[in-house]
Order: structure tokens, then sequence, then C-alpha cells
């Protein structure tokens, strides 16, 4: 899909060889939208397989006399690993989305660019020019990719060290509850009342996994009431003081700019939380302007070296940041960051709207 520059060809080459490369990203369009159904299919098997468990603990609870010791801990277990698997297949289908989303743009770019080639009279490398459109998109494309991975690699070391490392802890208490109510009833209850604890509490850490990983409510409620719910369960968890300011009329927005304001308000408050050592932060979403939304995110930190920041995250060895530029800049939008050591920091992200309306 490489899109070289040369300055040799002639319109008619470079015109064919735009069109050979529109075809390979049409096909891997293909490939995505086959794994994208794919994926749409195991969400829902998924769906009914947690709903399957839900009941089952419901029932396991109203008749608890009716289940043997040893089956209570698995069953609790079954039920959070099935809601568990439902979330991350919805976090795989957002992924595929992005990436369906950029191979489309990249694609309309080409077809703009092909008839431009063939109608110019301009010399080779005069119009040669447009290509500029073309190759930031792409690079977008791959870091829009890498960011993917990084996020499943993030991922799948929380799941590791969280929901996973919870799940084989209750297996281990309901064989100790197993063994008391056989030889000494009376602790066997007791340790039962503690394993039905640590249920509620894993629980919590896995519905706030799920949170993280892709909150249902933006899909149903919008951006807005999304990020009342987040920020919070953030104040509760890190005793900093957020407050939320929205200026016009709350509205549904189109739904990849929902998800991509909301991560760039994610990864600017767990900043926060790692790096900026801050009391209060504000966050600000601004819906008056019908062509653009933005959004800003302003603590009374630390504070940080904005080109040095910039210059990792291009590198990628920033990773939020890097998320940030790759998700706001694959739509369109822009990325400002103002700051300096010891004054705070402010993240403004400014997201067009185009001709995308919200459903």
């Amino acid at each position: 899909m490489d899109v070289p520059e040369t300055g040799s060809e002639d319109r008619t080459e470079r015109a064919e060889r735009y069109e050979r490369t529109l075809q390979e990203i049409l096909n891997e369009e293909k490939e995505v939208a086959i794994l994208l159904r794919q994926t749409e299919g195991e969400v829902e098997r998924n769906a009914a397989r947690r709903d399957q468990a839900a009941q089952r603990v419901r029932e396991m609870e109203a008749n608890i006399d009716q289940y043997a010791r040893q089956e209570i801990g698995p069953i609790y277990a079954a039920a959070h690993a099935a809601e568990l698997r439902v979330y991350v297949m919805k976090a795989q289908l957002e992924l595929l989305q992005a990436k369906r989303d950029s191979l489309e743009r990249l694609a309309q770019t080409l077809r703009e660019l092909v008839p431009l080639l063939e109608a110019s009279g301009e010399p080779a490398h005069t119009a040669a020019a447009p290509p500029s459109n073309a190759a930031p998109s792409k690079s977008v494309t791959m870091g829009i990719i890498q960011a993917q991975e990084d996020e499943r690699q993030r991922l799948s070391r929380r799941m590791h060290d969280g929901p996973a490392q919870s799940l084989t802890n209750l297996i281990l208490q309901a064989e100790i509850c197993e063994r008391y109510m056989a030889v000494d009833p009376a602790r066997g209850k007791a340790e039962l009342a503690n394993l039905k604890n640590m249920v509620n509490a894993t629980f919590r850490d896995v519905r706030e996994f799920i949170f993280d990983l892709r909150p249902m409510i933006l899909d149903d409620l919008g951006l807005v009431p999304t990020l009342r719910k987040y920020i919070q369960s953030y104040q509760d968890k890190n005793k900093i003081a957020v407050s939320l300011t929205v200026t016009g009329k709350e509205q549904r927005l189109p739904q990849v700019v929902e998800v991509a304001l909301f991560r760039a308000i994610q990864e600017s408050l767990n900043n926060v939380v790692e790096h900026a050592k801050a009391s209060q932060v504000q966050v600000s979403i601004d819906l008056r302007d019908p062509a653009a939304v933005h959004a800003a995110v302003e603590d009374n930190g630390v504070g940080f070296n904005v080109v040095s920041v910039l210059q990792a995250a291009r590198e990628r060895r920033t990773l939020g940041i890097a998320g940030i530029l790759d998700r706001v800049e694959s739509l369109g939008g822009t990325v400002s960051l103002d700051s300096s050591p010891g004054r705070g920091a402010r993240v403004q992200v400014d997201v067009p709207l185009g001709e995308v309306h919200a459903g």
C-alpha cells in the first residue's frame, strides 16, 4: 500500500499507481468488513452466554440451599468471566471500526486524486503536489493500528493483574469454603461470607475495568452523561477534584467523534493521576459551534515541557499523548498543549463535525 513519490513519473503512470494503491485499500476494507461481521457475531453470542450465566447466578442466589458447596464459587466466576468477554469483544469491535474508518478516508483521498492527475495539464512534478494529503492519511492509519496494538498490550497486562487474578482468588476461596463446610460448618459459613465480599469487590473491579474498556452508556446516552459518570468515579478513586462545564446545548455527536473525545479526556485525566500531582482539574466541553466540538482538560499540577512531550509522543515514547494525537488527527482535528514546569497544564482538543451527523 506504499505511495512513493517519484518525480520522473508522468501523470498517467502516477495515476495508475494510485489506482493500484486504491484497489489494495479496497481489498483491505473488504477483509476488515468480514472481520467486523465476525466480531459482531461473537459479541452477540457472548452476550447470550453472559445473560445465561447471570440468570444462573440469580437462580443460585434464590435457591442457595439447593446448590452444592463446591458449585458456588465457579458459578460466580463464570458469570464475571462471561461479562468480561462481552466487553473485550466490544472493544475489539471498536478497534476494527476505527481501522475501517481510516481506510475509507484514505480511499476517498485517492478517489479524488486520480481524476485530478488524469485531467491535469501540468508537469508531473507539479501534479504530484496533491499526494501530500494521501501520505499523512496513510501515516495516520498506521499510527492508529500501532496504537491499537499498544492498547491491546496494556489491557492484557491489566486484565492479568486485575480481573484474572481476582477470579483465581475466588476459586481458591470457594475451595476453602468447601473444606470448612465439611468439618466446621460455622467456620464454613464465615468463609462463605468472605467469599461473597470478595465476589462483590471483584464485581466492582470488573465493572470499572469494563467501563474503562468501553463504557456502554457512551453508545446509549452520549458523551456528556458518560463523562459525568466517569468523572464521579475518577474523583472517588483518585481523590482529585474534577469539575465539568458544558457550554451550549447537550446533544448527540457522531459516534466516532464521541469516542475520540471521551478517550482524549480519559487519557488526559489518566496523565493527571500519573504525572501532574494536581489537586484540581477542570474539564470543559463547548458545543456551541455547529461545525466543530471543542474540549479541554486543565489541571493545577506540576506541568511539563510541551516541546519534549510532543517530540516523545511523535516518537511513540509517551503512548497516552500519542493515542490522543492519533485519534483526533484521524478525524481532521487538532490537539494543543499549553504548559510549562510548575504552572499546570491544559490539553485542548478540537474536532470538526463536517457533514457527519449523529444518528
